[in-house]
């Protein structure tokens, strides 16, 4: 009788850190890509801000059919909800406030102002607001003087909107345009991301900030 030699199995082994690492490595990687392109969370404010531009537009109707039963725009948005031209009085998508409503005591026309979140959106130059907008524009006193970026008016009159203390100089000043609107207000009164000492970085408000020849 000849004797088998024992046929030994080989250990199973657990992943290695070595390669635990290496698979994170590979996730985050993947993780920094995807974000880099998709960019969520610019995604997510454009979609408030669409929702923000959709109910200033979409009280516009009533306003007019309420100033066409009345002859006179109402003293609040939230009139309309009372006396059933609307449902409810729309809220920023994001923070829940009200929007900045303001009519005029002779019932002749009306503003509505709403704070976009995309701040280099092309149509907050559009409407008059790239050097901020709000009761009173540039004679306004009080809080929500400039602190807008967008709205909607009726009744033959434009938005109060303020005017800015130089020109933008983006195109000049390239370097500015890879710094969030959070790292520009952090260098508010300084060079900053501007190209030359001869530059200074302006911040105003509800828009996003930009650099002003010193001179």
């Amino acid at each position: 009788m000849v004797d088998c030699p024992f046929i030994l199995k080989k250990r199973k082994e657990g992943i290695t850190l070595t390669e635990l690492l290496i698979v994170v490595a590979v996730l985050a990687v993947l993780m920094v890509v995807f974000l880099a392109a998709f960019k969520p969370w610019t995604q997510q404010a454009k979609a408030r801000d669409s929702r923000r531009k959709s109910d200033l537009q979409k009280l516009k109707s009533p306003l007019e059919d309420y100033y066409n039963d009345n002859n006179c725009y109402p003293p609040l948005l939230q009139t309309l909800a009372d006396e059933d031209y609307i449902g409810e009085e729309p809220k920023d998508p994001d923070t829940g406030d009200l929007y900045s409503y303001e009519a005029d005591p002779n019932c002749n026309w009306y503003r509505i102002y709403a704070t976009l979140e995309f701040t280099t959106d092309s149509e907050i130059v559009e409407v008059g607001c790239g050097a901020g907008c709000g009761p009173g524009g540039d004679e306004g006193t009080g809080d929500d003087k400039c602190t807008y970026n967008y709205g909607v008016s009726g009744g033959g009159v434009g938005l109060e909107c303020c005017t800015a203390p130089c020109p933008g100089m983006v195109d000049v000043n390239p370097g500015c345009d890879e710094w969030t609107d959070e790292e520009l207000r952090d260098h508010c009164g300084s060079s900053g991301c501007c190209q030359g000492s001869e530059w200074i970085l302006t911040c105003p408000p509800g828009v996003r900030p930009y650099c002003c020849s010193k001179e």
